[in-house]
């Protein structure tokens, strides 16, 4: 069985991101270009694209998987904005769209702002209500002067913290910490975290509870229950998936049962 960053690498081997300028702004895609319904796919803080090659293996046959890379920017109506104009140029009018941690945020506040462009919204491992979460970070101008470096060590130091129940959780860890030194734009953590922050209001996706879908984590070690509490009272007639185990990805970790969610909502 391969580990985790062998599996990545022959992925990476056989598919590349492409390149794509939205409204002036540099995004990474990767499209399988597939027949079907579409998913869009959007990583968190430590996630490229690729980041979802699970899925993209297993169900890229069946609906076209469009998995994104953001530009460097703070401004997530604007990342909303680019990948609604995303979907204009490939002729798609409405997409499923799937957030994990601050992709999840993204993927509400898109849905905010682009209601009629979503199928099923999926929150995955995420947060609505930025307040809950900013106790634990440091103030947004803090955050915003702290060097790329120094955080990306932090985050490194945080990770090692995570506890390994399984053997996949400490190949998550020894994955993650390559991309984080290696793969990840240096700048592109710090972009993400000071993305949630500087937005000034919740996401209120304007679309009715039965097109949101919220899997997460009981074990998650970056989304506490006061947050997963959260997510459920906004959202209280949703789909609830929440696995006992799975850590905060648990796309790597619990890929075939994540991977049956997806198709069970989108091949309606």
């Amino acid at each position: 069985m391969p580990t985790l960053i062998e599996a990545i690498d022959k992925f990476r081997q056989k598919t590349s991101t492409e390149p794509i300028i939205l409204r002036g702004r540099k995004w990474k895609m990767i499209d399988t270009k597939s027949k079907g319904p579409v998913l869009i796919m959007l990583p968190g803080t430590l996630g490229n694209a690729d980041i979802f090659f699970n899925q993209i293996n297993k169900l890229g046959t069946k609906i076209r998987i469009i998995a994104l890379a953001y530009p460097l920017i703070t401004d997530i109506d604007l990342i909303c904005g680019d990948i609604a104009s995303l979907l204009d140029r490939l002729g798609i009018e409405k997409a499923s769209v799937l957030g994990s941690s601050y992709g999840g945020f993204v993927a509400q506040v898109f849905a905010e702002n682009h209601p009629d462009r979503v199928n099923t919204l999926f929150v995955g491992n995420s947060m609505n209500d930025v307040d809950i979460i900013r106790p634990g970070f440091p103030p947004i101008k803090e955050l915003q002067k702290t060097p790329p470096g120094a955080l990306r060590a932090h985050i490194a130091g945080q990770m090692a913290n995570w506890p390994e129940p399984e053997k996949i959780f400490a190949q998550i860890k020894a994955f993650l910490h390559r991309e984080l030194m290696e793969y990840l734009p240096p700048r592109g953590p710090k972009m993400r975290l000071s993305a949630i922050f500087l937005r000034k209001s919740t996401p209120k996706p304007a679309i009715p509870d039965k097109q949101i879908v919220i899997i997460d984590c009981e074990d998650d070690p970056l989304i506490p229950a006061v947050v997963r509490k959260d997510i459920r009272k906004r959202y209280p007639k949703a789909e609830l998936n929440r696995f006992p185990t799975g850590g905060h990805f648990p796309y790597l970790t619990r890929s075939a049962e994540y991977n049956e969610i997806l198709l069970r909502r989108i091949l309606v």
